[in-house]
């Protein structure tokens, strides 16, 4: 026993030395101080296992197990650095003349005695104890840096053009704001815009999900044309696609936005072409990927055990000032979320309304995605009526008393029941959560109002586009939520068009998509609309001519052509449909033609076309932590189906 544990000391003080030589290897992009904890910790780990397999062998006399511990843990980093472009030649020849003499000279070169492994396992440790609480102090300094977005004042270009405000209502279903009304259901702002501008029934997402989504409406192509189709893609680079917001600011426009969803933050690629992006609600987490990144490298830890669990262990000591977004919620509650929105929105107006120029503003809310519940006067003006929840149902307590994502799983599982009794239950449960939804976007509707009457205080004329970046689901089709099906209600958003230069009060036919809305506001600021743009200016007062429409993520494919609707799957290089739906005889899809429909066939020709443009580039690049994070935030990790 007392030859292991004099063993295991000496592999912890060799494991020791080479973390921390390491943890000042790592590049430019993290500290060594963000480093040591998790190095420590992974090759502490090697040497105690290391410890069990070498004992048998060991030598009562041979004091050479803290160098073959340093070699055994350095080795990963060191392979790192002969691959990497950044390490300095000096640091290579310096790995190869230290490694040549540890190996070759083994056992000649000096032992460390008890006492000095001693001194080295001390005084890493403390560095390890030091360098985490000195990383937790930085970035909570980064994250107070971020809290007040700024606006660089610039010199005026003499461009003269109204401004215009693009706004994103995430999860937002078309007939929330186009379908019958019951009482106590009124929405002044969307109602007010409707009147004021044109609007159509409903458009297209180009995918079930937000990141496509978004992607599509400020790219102006669709999900086939930008390679984007779900949430487990990345925003290709500028050198594959431009966005709305680049050609405004080459164009003189100021562009500014402020978003709510960590899908579309700032790291993911979305902020380019804006002079302010506010994302400082979102978490963010572009260190700690940088940190998990090297680890994988250049760490046992790294590659021995999943970055999930590495993540989650960082998230909770090194990095653990980044579980909480740049600016919180303040005295708000969850079910005030959106109010922290439009104090930011008011700032960035402030600062854009300082310049002459005009401005283009994206501004983003997610208060209508779930966790479901509205604060005062809204919370029960729709539902007071409605029968009480069952016990299963029940709104989780411990956030507000909102319906989350552990309320929706028990109610995903009992619509598929075949138990008569507690489908119908299900039903009724859905029924509620939808109402409590309505009354999520009356919340939305309030704050929305409260913007506007800030932009007419201004003076300045300014168009409006309301839409959204796909819909969700309340038991129709037996499904809930958004980002697992390709029905109606989870593909179709709102579309409204208000301003100067837009006639008023006027219900437009066909069906635009949201990849129309770039090719729309270029033509509107008098921007040429660039070719590699597949959607279409909507400006004008007419019907829309009909257009194939393709809605995709990674399994899934709709193609709507004329009145019917084709959903698929992939297989391999192939497609199944798996759904036929005339649109005009049955709204609802109740009745599945699939294999009845005389349509399907050409259907299947027009979608198989339609593919041949298709720019997905599958494994094009691997989920940062950001968005792995964002996604298991949101639920579509563990609680959307079949990714």
């Amino acid at each position: 026993m007392h030859t292991w544990s004099r063993r295991l000391w000496e592999l912890i003080g060799g494991a020791c030395l080479a973390s921390f030589i390491a943890s000042f290897l790592g590049g430019g992009n993290h500290s060594w101080y963000a480093l040591i904890f998790p190095l420590v910790l992974g090759n502490i780990a090697v040497a105690a296992i290391l410890s069990l397999v070498l004992v048998p062998f060991s030598r009562t006399n041979n004091h050479s197990w803290g160098k073959f511990s340093f070699i055994v843990c350095f080795a990963p980093c060191y392979v790192m650095m002969l691959r990497i472009s950044y390490a300095p030649i000096f640091l290579i020849v310096v790995g190869i003349i230290t490694l040549a003499l540890l190996v070759i000279k083994f056992r000649y070169i000096p032992h460390i005695s008890g006492r000095s492994n001693g001194v080295i396992i001390i005084l890493v440790l403390c560095s390890v104890v030091g360098g985490s609480y000195k990383n937790h102090l930085y970035l909570q300094s980064v994250n107070k840096a971020l809290s007040v977005p700024k606006l660089a004042k610039s010199e005026n270009t003499g461009l003269e053009a109204p401004d215009i405000i693009l706004v994103s209502l995430d999860t937002l279903r078309a007939d929330a704001i186009v379908g019958e009304r019951s009482p106590n259901y009124d929405l002044p702002f969307f109602d007010g815009m409707r009147h004021s501008g044109q609007w159509w029934d409903y458009a297209y997402s180009s995918s079930n999900q937000t990141l496509p989504g978004h992607t599509s409406m400020l790219s102006g192509k669709d999900a086939l044309a930008s390679g984007v189709r779900y949430n487990f893609n990345q925003l290709p680079g500028p050198d594959k696609l431009h966005l709305v917001s680049e050609y405004f600011k080459k164009s003189g426009y100021k562009t500014a936005g402020v978003i709510a969803n960590a899908l579309i933050a700032g790291n993911m690629g979305f902020d380019r072409g804006f002079d302010l992006y506010d994302d400082i609600t979102t978490p963010r987490f572009g260190l700690r990927t940088a940190c998990e990144n090297y680890l994988s490298q250049a760490s046992w830890l790294g590659i021995l055990v999943p970055r999930k669990i590495v993540s989650a262990l960082l998230s909770k000591t090194s990095f653990r000032a980044l579980q909480k977004p740049p600016r919180g919620m303040g005295a708000y509650t969850m079910r005030e979320r959106g109010k922290v929105i439009n104090e930011q929105a008011v700032s960035a107006l402030e600062q854009l309304y300082e310049n002459e120029q005009p401005f283009f503003f994206f501004l983003h809310y997610i208060d209508v995605h779930h966790p479901y519940g509205a604060p005062q006067p809204f919370d029960g003006l729709l539902t007071k009526d409605l029968p009480p929840l069952a016990n299963r149902y029940q709104p989780n307590e411990r956030l507000d008393g909102m319906i989350t994502l552990d309320q929706l799983d028990v109610l995903r599982v009992d619509l598929r029941s075949d138990d008569l009794k507690i489908h119908t239950a299900a039903i009724a449960a859905a029924d509620y959560y939808h109402h409590l939804y309505l009354e999520n976007l009356m919340f939305l509707d309030s704050l929305l109002e409260e913007i506007r009457d800030y932009v007419e205080q201004s003076q300045r004329p300014t168009l409006w586009v309301i839409t959204s970046d796909h819909g969700e689901h309340f038991a129709e089709n037996n499904v809930i939520l958004h980002g697992n099906h390709m029905f109606q209600d989870s593909i179709r958003v709102p579309f409204i068009l208000a301003g100067p230069g837009i006639d008023g009060n006027l219900r437009r036919g066909g069906i635009p998509d949201v990849a129309d809305i770039g090719p729309t506001l270029l033509e509107y600021a008098g921007i040429a609309i660039p070719q590699t743009m597949n959607g279409r200016s909507l400006l004008g007062s007419h019907d829309l001519p009909p257009k194939l429409h393709v809605v995709t993520d990674d399994v899934r494919l709709m193609l709507r052509m004329a009145d019917y609707k084709l959903i698929a799957v992939r297989e391999g290089s192939s497609i199944k449909a798996t759904h036929v739906y005339n649109l005009a005889e049955d709204p609802n899809e109740l009745d599945n033609l699939l294999g009845r429909s005389a349509m399907q066939e050409d259907l299947i020709d027009a979608l198989s076309e339609e593919l041949q443009r298709d720019t997905f580039e599958a494994g094009g690049g691997n989920m940062s932590a950001e968005q792995n994070a964002a996604l298991d935030e949101l639920g579509y990790v563990d609680s959307h189906e079949d990714h």
